[in-house]
């Protein structure tokens, strides 16, 4: 009877422990990690075929106050199909000159703080993307989901619909065209993305 009681004891005791690391307050900084994260868009020629793309270097932070900042490494473009990536590196984002794009927010930690592991809450917030030496901002309605005690992803719920003349793509766009020897590519993107935070 000695040894149930003392078994019953540790099993409530793990049980108290795991309860309060999930209640644990979503407080502090966070970090993007990069090898869950991405930042993923859709590229349209001749005006209906659609072709997907994203970047697999995707860093950044997200402080205690809400402050939140995104690091995009233009040269890790993944194209589909994959022949496409070096000509949109070198011709579209200029990476020469314009190694990264970064994205900033401010989110309201306290709308966030007492989430539990498994809940989701949706939000709206603004953004400002500097790509391409321009500063062009944004409204991205996300996800916001508490994976575990330490891990948050944050997503999109729709595409941010970007366009090629907010950040002087437009050249580029027509140098991708005589490259490729097209008639159209669309200069709008929708771009979406999911970010994995983790303290």
């Amino acid at each position: 009877m000695k040894k149930l009681i003392i078994g019953a004891a540790a099993l409530a005791l793990v049980a108290c422990s795991q309860q309060a690391a999930t209640d644990t307050p979503l407080k502090g900084d966070w970090k993007v990690a990069p090898e869950t994260s991405r930042v993923s868009l859709v590229t349209i020629k001749k005006g209906l075929v659609a072709e997907s793309h994203h970047f697999a270097g995707v860093t950044g932070d997200v402080k205690a106050d809400g402050a939140a900042t995104i690091v995009i490494d233009l040269k890790s473009l993944k194209t589909q199909p994959d022949t496409r990536f070096t000509r949109m590196q070198e011709n579209l984002f200029e990476v020469a000159t314009y190694p990264n794009a970064t994205v900033t927010a401010k989110l309201d930690p306290a709308k966030y703080e007492g989430m539990k592991v498994g809940e989701r809450k949706t939000d709206l917030i603004a953004v400002s993307i500097d790509l391409h030496g321009v500063k062009s901002d944004y409204d991205a309605e996300i996800y916001v989901t508490r994976a575990g005690p330490d891990t948050v992803i944050v997503e999109t719920t729709n595409p941010i619909i970007v366009e090629a003349g907010d950040f002087n793509l437009v050249p580029g766009l027509e140098k991708l065209k005589t490259l490729a020897e097209l008639d159209a590519i669309t200069p709008a993107s929708p771009v979406t993305f999911s970010l994995t935070l983790t303290r």
